[in-house]
């Protein structure tokens, strides 16, 4: 498991915020089987796109390594983790790390990662991205 200690929460773009959470991910990314890799990459060229279609964003990971799609796919999002966190249902999970003695999630069947920033917020990667993870 790999943890880390971050040094302020406080910019206002939210990138000390997730950089402690995305230096989790990348090392736990980089480490996932290739033919699981893949398989996200391979959504994220068919799935439903967050944004229009676009073959320069869909076929991103195809061309980006894991650390570059991480840094690109890493977001807040505003929604409070424990209504986030329930819309994965019954999903296993795996705790990869921690940020702050903050738990770092790993959804494998979706290839989504999590972790609750505070009360309203939660850091969040897909591994699909652009398009929403699988069974959304």
């Amino acid at each position: 498991m790999n943890d880390v200690e971050s040094e302020s929460n406080d910019d206002a773009d939210g990138t000390t915020a997730l950089s402690p959470f995305t230096s989790v991910v990348k090392i736990h990314a980089a480490q996932l089987p290739p033919e699981q890799y893949r398989r996200y990459v391979e959504w994220a060229q068919t799935g439903e796109s967050v944004y229009a279609p676009s073959t320069s964003w869909q076929t991103y990971s195809l061309h980006a390594g894991v650390d570059e799609l991480v840094e690109v796919a890493a977001t807040i999002n505003g929604i409070p983790p424990d209504v986030y966190f329930s819309d994965f249902g019954e999903d296993a999970c795996e705790v990869i790390g921690q940020v702050d003695s903050t738990p770092v999630y790993f959804f494998p069947a979706m290839g989504v990662y999590l972790m609750a920033l505070n009360e309203t917020s939660v850091a969040e990667v897909w591994l699909s991205w652009p398009a929403h993870p699988q069974g959304w």
